[in-house]
């Protein structure tokens, strides 16, 4: 008889998961929108956006491009600067900085969103274990999610 209790709650308990899940996802993009950074992400693979092995191999591109962006204003700062105008070299030299941090701005906000998608993940995890701390961390995750719904609402209302 205790276990027909416990299947309800469970369900409403996963519904409430997935509805914090759904508000940080949401709550991400927002985040995004509000960097002006438009992702760039298509159609066909759409399902890939939310995998944490997607924001991993972008946490590797950002990298690697960063790796690569140094490399050239090392070659840039030891070419001949004799052949190059010391105003086009100022011109260079700010346009590698610009992209550089255009990178950089890139690569933080997807680690945070990695980070974010990780600690969502330890807290669905801790809440299902159904003890004292889940119950606990289902009341914490109930009110979080009334207020993200306030902030996603308060956001609509203020683009209005």
């Amino acid at each position: 008889m205790a276990a027909a209790p416990a299947a309800p709650r469970e369900e409403t308990d996963k519904h409430i998961l997935q509805e914090l899940g759904a508000s940080c996802m949401k709550l991400g993009q927002l985040a995004l929108d509000n960097f002006h950074v438009a992702p760039t992400v298509g159609p066909e693979n759409a399902a890939l956006t939310d995998s944490v092995l997607h924001l991993l191999w972008l946490k590797d591109q950002v990298s690697q491009q960063t790796v690569e962006l140094q490399a050239g204003v090392k070659a840039c700062v030891e070419t001949n600067t004799e052949a190059v105008s010391e105003e086009n070299l100022k011109e260079t030299i700010q346009a590698i900085e610009r992209e550089l941090e255009d990178v950089t701005v890139s690569f933080q906000q997807k680690n945070m969103s990695l980070h974010r998608l990780q600690y969502t993940n330890a807290l669905r995890e801790a809440a299902q274990m159904n003890d004292k701390d889940g119950k606990l961390i289902m009341e914490t995750v109930k009110h979080s999610l009334d207020l993200c719904s306030e902030i996603i609402a308060t956001q609509k209302v203020k683009q209005i």
